[in-house]
Parts: C-alpha cells; structure tokens; sequence
C-alpha cells in the first residue's frame, strides 16, 4: 500500500544517514557480563535470623557511614541494611549506577537491571514496612523512590545516555542543536505518516519495526562514543535519538489506545 511504501522510503534514507555516521572501524560490540552488586544473604546477629542486602563491590562512600540504631559502623559492603537487619538511609553521593549495582557505563545489561531492581524493591518497598517506626518507614519510602527512579533512568537508552551526560557535566540544550534540513524533514513525514496511519495496525507496526532498527544504530554508536568518552559525539547523537525515541512513544501510546498488539518489544 501507498502508505507502507512511503514508511519504507523514509526509514530506509533515516537509517542511512543514521548509519554513515559510525566509524568504519567499528566492530561488533562485546557485551561485558553485568555483574548484579547484591545479593540477599541470611545473618544470624545476636540470636535475631534475618536477611540483609549487601553489596559484592565495595564503595568508598561507605567508609564512615554508621547504623542510626546499633550505631555500629557501617563496612563498605552494607548498602541498604545493617548487619543488625535495620533499614539504613541511602548515601546521598551515590550514583544512579551505584544503587543499582550497575556499572557507569551505557552499555548495560537490562535484564540483569530488572532482576536486581525487583530484587531490592521486593525488600524495599513500604508496604513491608507498614508495622515499623516511624524513621523505619521514612528510610523505606526514600529508598524504594530513588531505586525506583534510578532504574527507569537507566533502563531506557535515551535517558540513560542523558544521564551519562550530566555525570560528564553536560546537557542537551535544543536551541545549541542545529540539524540538517532532510534529517527534520524525515521526522516531520514519519510522524505525519503516524499520525494519519494510527487505524491501520499494518503501517503502525511497520513504522515501529523500521524505527526499532534506527534506535538500535544509535545504541550501538553510543556505547562506542561513551566507552571512547568521546562525550561531544554522544551528545550529538543524543539529540538525533530524542526524535526516534518520540516516535517510538508515540506508536506505543497509538497501540494502547487502539489495541494493536506490538510487533517489537
């Protein structure tokens, strides 16, 4: 039909101008083994059974944190709770990556971020807490808010490299971003198309298959820019990814209201 041909020709021509722009020395990305930094372990103190959450790399913003309520000191491997099985406050310094036992680095390993997030809220979340004091319940609430916010910053590609820049002491300002007349123009038609296209669950999937492809290009050229800290370059592609990524919310918002089912996950 009309209107698939023209999504093939406007993602064929986006996703070769996407595509020029990596090195030609690039090769194929080795994913390195993401190495979840916790692990429940049962701790038998002073007669009390419990289970505690402790990190299996240390971190140097542990070294003079103490337990509010044995008021031991805290080693560097307690993150969440004390070996006494009390809830502790989490470090204020800590990074997205550091609460979530993830490595600062945009190629990250997703399912393992899943898994230790549902591990921690699993532990975390208020709701066990309901019978607990009052400072108990305040640690729990804090804590299961920044875990959950650091793990939606990080599971996503966009917001994750954005992230990556502010660590970098960067930001995306759009008025400092020029970009070339066809590249706008591709967006422009892809989301027209989109739009005039949301009852036909054919062309909806299609324009959500050719721009999972895209994203994936700039996945690729980024964990390249950022493993090289080649941070003028992330950020560049940074700002073209923020138009993809739009796309894709948009057609994912388009299947839940019409009830598509999605092609890609």
């Amino acid at each position: 039909m009309a209107l698939s041909m023209l999504c093939k020709r406007i993602f064929r021509v986006s996703l070769a101008n996407s595509m020029s722009r990596q090195s030609p020395t690039l090769s194929i990305i080795v994913k390195q083994k993401i190495i979840s930094n916790a692990q429940m372990v049962d701790s038998s103190v002073e007669g009390h059974k419990g289970r505690r959450w402790l990190c299996t790399e240390s971190n140097e913003h542990g070294k003079h944190r103490h337990c509010w309520k044995c008021k031991r000191k805290l080693d560097e491997l307690e993150v969440y709770f004390c070996k006494c099985g009390i809830i502790q406050p989490l470090d204020s310094d800590w990074s997205y990556f550091e609460i979530m036992g993830t490595p600062q680095q945009f190629d990250i390993d997703t399912n393992s971020l899943t898994k230790h997030y549902r591990g921690l809220q699993k532990h975390l979340h208020p709701d066990k807490y309901s019978q607990k004091s009052d400072l108990e319940r305040e640690y729990s609430e804090a804590q299961s808010s920044i875990v959950n916010k650091a793990y939606n910053t990080l599971l996503k590609p966009l917001s994750r490299g954005l992230y990556l820049l502010e660590l970098h002491g960067e930001t995306i300002e759009e008025d400092q971003i020029e970009f070339e007349p066809d590249f706008l123009m591709d967006i422009m038609e892809v989301n027209e198309t989109l739009a005039n296209s949301a009852d036909n669950a054919d062309t909806v999937r299609l324009i959500q298959k050719e721009n999972r492809k895209i994203i994936n290009g700039f996945i690729v050229e980024l964990t390249d820019a950022f493993a090289n800290e080649n941070i003028k370059k992330a950020k560049e592609l940074l700002s073209r990814l923020k138009y993809y990524a739009n796309i894709d919310e948009k057609v994912k918002q388009i299947q839940r209201d019409k009830g598509y089912m999605s092609s890609y996950f």
